[in-house]
């Protein structure tokens, strides 16, 4: 009894000394000490301000400086204790590792529950498990603390910045790339971890329970790439992103989740760094937002500002301009502590600067209880280990990665594996059992962790295990291994991905593939397993598995992200279905290519005319690899809108003001926090579980906008919620919608607005009473007089900003913006790089793409022509009336004519004949700017929208050999001018009547174009009747003084192209200089006045000046006539009837659809569709490649691109040929595209690129049958080889054949149409490339030995001739009737011929004359074949003894015809022998030959004899 009381004492006092050794937090005031607990800051009963105010006053200028750092040194005399602001609790109370921080674990406390990295609970869409998940975090850092562990309640979490770009390294701290639901995660995290409730609002006496701080404020996404790091970047962000993206995160941490406190980003943001920023941080958070609490810079910020940043000129200035922007307290190296000091000595901080930051900073840590005595008798008291690492928080970490996971691919329900038969597995990954990997960056040490390997063994005994790499860098696998270990299981799991090597903070990536050879091991057990394979990635941001997602074998794709410690768990309870995957991606996965877009570009918004996508799913308008919010289920859930409380609102009559009406939208402040109330509505949606287990399932509710205004997100989320439940149960889901937050979004100027259908820009508002009074605005008046009118108002200053293509605004006379500038040449457009007046960058992104021009031209069927113009206008004038575009002026077509193959812009153009280009011009300009096609028929002059033929004159060269348009100087003939180069343009404005005409770059005969006042005031305006307006090419003004040096002085090149003609500079050359040559007496303002006039009687004939024109002539035009259905059946049709058959040996096509079984497509071009395209092409409604195409005809089809792109400089011979001999037929895809020809960018050689020829002969003699040959080009390509070689069967030239070409090019090899295209220009052999491209001479000059130039002149051999082109049908001609047979010149003529020169003029001829020469020819056509066509018929005229200099033959009509087999039908021609029988003459006069000239038609000539 003795021992058992001596034992009982024992233990009683070492009870007694255990306890008296357990640490205190530490704290003030405490109660037992009689020198510190008198003091008022000690007095709870007090508020805290007088608290703080009293605890302040007692400090000295060097115990206040001391308080300004993270590490806040003690003040003993004030019991004071040393306190550490930087805690860590991203997603679990962790600790940064290398420096000091509020937590340590190195006590008896070391682990604390981790969760899984925030991405991945993200990916839940579930704020109440955001918040329960917070409040664990809160409770188990307020226990540590409890303990005496913790020197610090201050924790620098949530990460809420936006995830911008895929590659940061950052990206897996924050929610994703939504401001909603980075903003929600905020307010649900802040709540839960500070001990508010779910719903905020009630914090007992607004005491903390720890303290949060939202960072990194503000657009804070980047840490380091190609050499610029975050400490120095300067991100340059515009305010409609920062308003509506970049802040509305922040904005809702501090007004909703009322966080206590803030972290200043590292980075400048347009020049200021954020923790000098007083707009951001005292106007912005503490004053707009209301913000209560302390601000921290991020480490060494301030430091950075001075040191890295050079902002300011010294470590005091530095001090104050934190201070006084706003910040309270500087982690980092003490630099506040070293340098404030100082500051305050040199009158840069004053003692209340300092003050202002204690008062934050104090506040803080009172509302923290650190100021109320001994913690352990106050609220949060009773928290204490017991509460840590329980298994409540344990299952909620399991949960949070379950719900967490995204099911990416489950192709034939792979998932989830039987457990009953899935008896052996084979676990292959650098990740499988890494636990480190499992938690991402900023992690504690976790309760326990699981990883996928001891997740997985409690479902099967048999795994086998391999890491496949060492890391996951993985620079080398164990092949034979792991296919070995892959073959002899029944399942193959993989787990890769990345890890903090790859992703993490100062680690930003440069690919977004896997790393190293993971790629490799994926693919080679995938191709081992006995079944398709499942994967697993760890990842914080986007990897590009597009490989994985279109690879059969593997059959399963999951994302886990960093799925925290319980992450190996969640992963085995997924694949073997104890859990339904719910997750949803929330962020967008893009394609490896977005590399290429710098990481340094803020911009959200597309910007189409530079090629820059924009980012985020709301403005990302490129290719995916999945998109944000995808993610699968084992279940299908489908979804009904039950109720909705509104499908109206109109703000107008809710709103006291609207500021801008016309623009479309409406200001949200201005409509009001009452009316904004009365507009919120609930909508009620359904949601039904369609599958075999139960699910939580998260529902995404978007707003997609119909029409769009330029700036809108494409689509936006509007709110979320999480539903459970069981199979085949349904549910209603109630969202409450307001939308005055969830439908609007930020303007230019970063205001928030409510978006309406905005109007087109225009003048004359008959609702503005300032403007509509004016002469210029009455429509009754002639166009002359109103114009007249207007340009009599204007300052010279303002008559000089119209000169220009960007035509400044004239607010005060009601004229908007306008942009002369947009393009149309083969559909609706916009030029790269620049502003076009259409720039798809709003609701409508995407117009139809017809064929580019030249394979269009091989149509010869001029209706088409008109009808595929009238397309492009109706569709340009519907994206006006959409308010979408800010011009209607556009910059086709292009009727060069194409004189060299090596041209890149040749594509552009009708091709070589100067008859088909000037019809090809004629047509397009009537069907675009709304006449008919016969022509004449324009009301009242009214233009649909306005054409420009481009380039007069002689334009045909970009860049060959060092030589290029800007300085080429184009020495021409009389003659070829004449009959050649001019005509088109000629017909073009004569008979299209052409409102718009651009003069080229190059000069003609030393005289730049833009400055040739013979060309465009006497040719143009003079003797062919022009009345419109003439702009340069861009820059071009420009050139004429500093590249050409045709001028001494800008002012000189201003009056030059003035008085020349021109009327406005595509540039702002005129806009710079006008005015100083103005004032130096070389241009008068009569010259700017007869510009003007031009520039806005174009203006007015558009409509642009008749008040709102929707409700004017074309006013009905609208989204619905744009991409129609009808529209695209004509791209098809355009691309059908172009595409040329060059050689059908054996009638090996078309192919039969019964015995194709199997085919091969193989080539560069095959599956590519921005090829298809060709240059000056906007965004197509659809696009099918030739592949896609095909697949349509044949199921069983192996695809290989052959070369990665057409420049083809290798290709994987073994793998194509293996591919070439196992299927029935081989399509071969190849050509060239706009890295060989295009504008600037002129051709060396006439072959195919590389290897492609090489490529092709491989294949052919590799393959069962004859192969099929398809070539992408513009300019032609000597391809002797293949039309020579019998293997290969087939060719078909498609051109660019548009958004439908693959559809057409699948359709004739199958059969389905009958190919009629002929061939609109020569296709010269290889060895034409001697001839100097510079020589624009178009006729032979036999004595040194030049062939001469088009089939018109060219002496040469040929691989195809012009007009040349195949059909599955035999066509035969037969002249039925000709009603001349003679023409007498000599009798008609009213002057004598010229003496013994064989000819006589035209003019000598005289209208009258010509008129009665005149006659028809009547061609009988028969189709031969047994298949029906369409058939274009081309008749030439050829003399018997051409003089020299005359064409050798030359195109006198053309017409189409469609015909049945064994049909046949008359055409008949009108023949104009005063155009089409003559040619120039040496001083470039039109004359008539005499002697027998014959037309021809195939085979079949008739002769006429000319007498003159």
């Amino acid at each position: 009894m003795a021992l058992i009381n001596l034992v009982t004492i024992c233990f009683s006092i070492l009870l007694i000394k255990i306890e008296s050794t357990q640490p205190l937090p530490p704290f003030s005031c405490d109660s037992k000490n009689p020198s510190t607990n008198s003091f008022p800051f000690c007095n709870t009963s007090l508020p805290i301000n007088g608290r703080v105010y009293d605890l302040v006053s007692r400090l000295t200028l060097d115990e206040k400086i001391s308080q300004l750092v993270n590490k806040a040194d003690a003040v003993p005399r004030l019991g004071i204790p040393y306190y550490q602001w930087w805690s860590e609790a991203l997603h679990g109370v962790a600790k940064a590792f290398g420096v000091q921080n509020g937590i340590m674990f190195n006590g008896s406390i070391r682990a604390a529950t981790s969760f899984p990295q925030v991405i991945l609970t993200a990916a839940t869409f579930d704020v109440n498990l955001w918040y329960r998940i917070a409040e664990v975090i809160g409770t188990e850092a307020r226990a540590i603390y409890n303990e005496g562990e913790a020197i610090g309640m201050t924790f620098w979490a949530p990460s809420i910045n936006i995830f911008r770009d895929p590659r940061w390294g950052r990206g897996q701290e924050t929610p994703g790339e939504d401001p909603l639901v980075n903003g929600k995660y905020a307010v649900s995290f802040v709540r839960g971890i500070q001990g508010d409730s779910f719903e905020g609002g009630n914090l007992k006496d607004e005491h903390l329970k720890v303290s949060a701080c939202c960072k990194h404020l503000t657009a804070y996404d980047f840490e380091k790439w190609k050499g610029i790091d975050r400490f120095t970047f300067d991100a340059r962000v515009t305010k409609q992103d920062m308003a509506d993206t970049y802040q509305p995160p922040f904005k809702r941490c501090v007004q909703e989740g009322r966080a206590s406190g803030i972290m200043c980003a590292y980075n400048r943001v347009n020049g200021v760094p954020n923790c000098a920023d007083y707009d951001l941080l005292t106007k912005t958070a503490r004053g707009e937002w209301g913000f209560k609490g302390y601000i921290t810079s991020d480490y060494d910020a301030v430091k950075i500002m001075y040191e890295k940043q050079k902002y300011a000129k010294s470590p005091e200035d530095t001090v104050a301009d934190v201070l006084k922007a706003g910040v309270d307290v500087d982690c980092g190296t003490y630099f506040l502590k070293n340098h404030t000091k100082s500051a305050v000595e040199m009158g840069k901080v004053s003692e209340s600067d300092i003050d202002r930051a204690l008062h934050n900073l104090f506040a803080i840590r009172m509302r923290l209880g650190l100021f109320n005595g001994n913690p352990k008798k106050q609220l949060y008291s009773n928290i204490g280990r017991n509460q840590i690492c329980t298994k409540e928080h344990q299952s909620l970490a399991l949960e949070a990665a379950r719900d967490g996971i995204v099911l990416l691919k489950n192709s034939a329900n792979l998932l989830p594996l039987s457990k009953d038969k899935a008896n052996s597995i084979a676990l292959i990954g650098p990740s499988a059992n890494t636990s480190k990997t499992l938690i991402g960056n900023y992690a504690g040490p976790p309760c326990k962790t699981i990883t996928p390997l001891e997740g997985l063994k409690s479902y099967v005994k048999n795994i086998k295990f391999h890491q496949g790499c060492e890391t996951t860098n993985c620079t080398s696998i164990s092949t034979n291994e792991v296919v070995t270990i892959a073959k002899s299981v029944d399942y193959a799991v993989l787990i890769v991905g990345l890890n903090q090597d790859q992703e993490k903070e100062g680690l930003d990536r440069d690919e977004l593939v896997l790393p190293g050879k993971q790629k490799s091991l994926i693919t080679s057990i995938a191709n081992a397993a006995k079944k398709p394979v499942v994967l697993v990635l760890l990842c914080g941001g986007p990897v590009d598995i597009s490989f994985a997602k279109n690879d059969p074998k593997i059959g399963s794709i999951l994302w886990a992200g960093y799925p925290g410690e319980a992450g190996g768990q969640a992963i085995a309870e997924i694949i073997f279905g104890d859990h339904n995957p719910g997750g949803r991606l929330p962020i967008t996965w893009y394609p490896k290519d977005f590399i290429k877009i710098p990481m340094t570009d803020m911009r959200l918004r597309p910007d189409p005319s530079s090629g820059y996508p924009g980012r985020t799913y709301r403005f990302y308008d490129g290719e995916k690899v999945f998109e944000f919010g995808y993610g699968l289920s084992y279940s299908k859930y489908s979804y009904k809108f039950v109720s909705v409380g509104q499908n109206k609102f109109d703000f107008n009559k809710l709103s006291t003001t609207n500021r801008f009406k016309n623009l479309g939208y409406i200001s949200v402040s201005d409509i009001g926090s009452e009316s904004c109330d009365k507009a919120k509505f609930s909508a009620i949606v359904r949601v039904k579980n369609h599958g075999k287990i139960a699910g939580k399932h998260p529902i995404l509710l978007f707003l997609r906008r119909e029409k769009a205004c330029n700036g809108s997100p494409m689509k936006q989320l509007v709110g979320f919620q999480t539903v459970r439940l069981n199979q085949n149960a349904k549910a209603n889901v109630e969202f409450q919608v307001n939308p005055c937050e969830h439908f609007n979004r930020a303007n230019e100027n970063g205001l928030m607005i409510e978006s309406k259908q905005p109007l087109p820009p225009f003048s004359c508002d008959s609702t503005n009473p300032s403007t509509n009074s004016f002469p210029f605005c009455n429509t009754s008046l002639p166009i002359s007089q109103r114009v007249q009118d207007l340009v009599a108002r204007f300052t010279l200053d303002e008559k000089i900003s119209q000169l220009v293509n960007k035509a400044s605004a004239v607010p005060r006379l009601g004229i908007p913006y306008y942009q002369w500038w947009s393009e149309a040449l083969h559909g609706v457009a916009v030029a790269v790089g620049v502003e076009n007046g259409v720039m798809f960058n709003g609701s409508i992104r995407a117009a139809t793409s017809f064929p580019q021009v030249i394979l269009t031209a091989a149509t010869f069927d001029a209706n088409l022509w008109y009808r595929i113009a009238k397309v492009i206008g109706t569709e340009a004038r519907a994206i006006y009336n959409e308010g979408e575009a800010i011009g209607m002026t556009f910059w086709s077509p292009n009727i060069n004519i194409f004189r060299d193959p090596r041209w890149g812009r040749g594509q552009e153009t009708p091709g070589e004949d100067p008859l088909v280009t000037g019809k090809y011009a004629v047509s397009f300009v009537r069907g675009i700017q709304g006449d008919s096609f016969e022509g004449g028929d324009l009301k009242d002059e009214h233009l649909q929208v306005s054409a420009c033929c481009k380039h007069l004159t002689a334009y045909d060269l970009d860049h060959w050999k060092g030589i290029d348009r800007f300085t080429f100087d184009a020495i021409v003939t009389k003659q070829d001018m004449a009959d050649t180069y001019q005509p088109p343009f000629k017909s073009c404005v004569q008979e299209g009547r052409a409102s718009g005409i651009m003069c080229a770059y190059n000069r003609v005969n030393g005289v730049p174009n833009c400055a040739d006042y013979d060309l465009l005031t006497k040719t143009a305006r003079g003797e062919w009747g022009f009345q419109g307006y003439i702009t340069s090419d861009c820059d071009a003004v420009k050139i004429i003084y500093e590249k050409q040096n045709y001028v001494k002085s800008p002012e000189d090149a201003v009056a030059d192209v003035l008085k020349a003609g021109m009327d406005v500079n595509c540039g702002d050359y005129l806009e710079n200089h006008t005015k100083s040559a103005v004032e130096k007496g070389k241009v008068s303002e009569h010259d700017i006045d007869r510009a003007l006039y031009n520039l806005f009687a174009v203006r007015m004939r558009l409509g642009l000046f008749n008040g709102n024109p929707r409700k004017r002539l074309y006013g009905n035009l609208g989204r619905n006539q744009i991409c129609t259905q009808a529209h695209q059946d004509l791209a098809l049709e355009a691309a059908r009837d172009g595409i040329v058959l060059l050689k059908n040996l054996a009638r090996l096509l078309p192919l039969s659809k019964d015995k194709t079984k199997s085919l091969a497509v193989i080539g560069p071009n095959a599956n590519i569709p921005k090829t298809l395209s060709g240059n000056y092409a906007g965004p197509p409604c659809n696009t099918i490649t030739p592949l896609e195409g095909l697949k349509s005809y044949v199921k069983n089809i192996k695809f290989h691109q052959g070369c990665k792109t057409t420049n083809c400089t290798s290709f994987t011979t073994k793998k194509v040929v293996k591919i070439a001999k196992s299927v029935d037929y081989v399509v071969l895809i190849m050509g060239l595209d706009q890295d060989q020809e295009s504008e600037d960018l002129d051709r060396d050689e006439l072959v195919l690129p590389g290897r492609q020829k090489s490529l092709i002969t491989s294949l052919a003699k590799a393959a069962k049958k004859p192969v099929v040959l398809v070539l992408l080009c513009g300019g032609p390509v000597d391809i002797s080889f293949a039309k020579n070689d019998p293997k290969i069967g087939s060719i078909l030239w498609a051109g660019y054949p548009g958004e439908a070409g693959g559809q057409a090019i699948a359709e004739i090899i199958f059969g389905d149409h009958n190919p009629g295209g002929r061939l609109p220009i020569t296709w010269y052999p290889k060895d034409f490339i001697k001839i100097p491209m510079t020589d624009m001479r178009l006729r032979p000059d036999p004595s040194s030995g030049y062939p001469g130039r088009t089939y018109r002149f060219y002496k040469g051999k040929n691989v195809f001739e012009f007009g040349y082109g195949l059909s599955y049908s035999n066509y035969s001609y037969k002249f039925v009737s000709v009603n001349q047979k003679k023409l007498n010149f000599d009798q008609l003529s009213t002057t004598d011929k010229v003496e013994n020169s064989g000819y006589i003029p035209v003019s000598a001829i005289g209208l009258e004359s010509c008129n009665k020469a005149k006659f028809s020819a009547i061609v009988g056509v028969k189709n031969q074949g047994k298949m029906a066509g369409k058939h274009p018929v081309l008749l030439f005229l050829r003399q018997e003894n051409a003089g020299s200099g005359s064409p050798i033959k030359q195109l006198v009509g053309f017409q189409t015809v469609r015909l049945n087999p064994k049909a046949k039908a008359n055409v008949e021609f009108q023949v104009n022998p005063c155009e089409h029988f003559s040619r120039a003459n040496e001083d470039g006069l039109l004359v008539i030959e005499e002697g027998i000239q014959y037309l021809v038609v195939g085979d079949e000539e008739y002769s006429i004899s000319i007498n003159v």
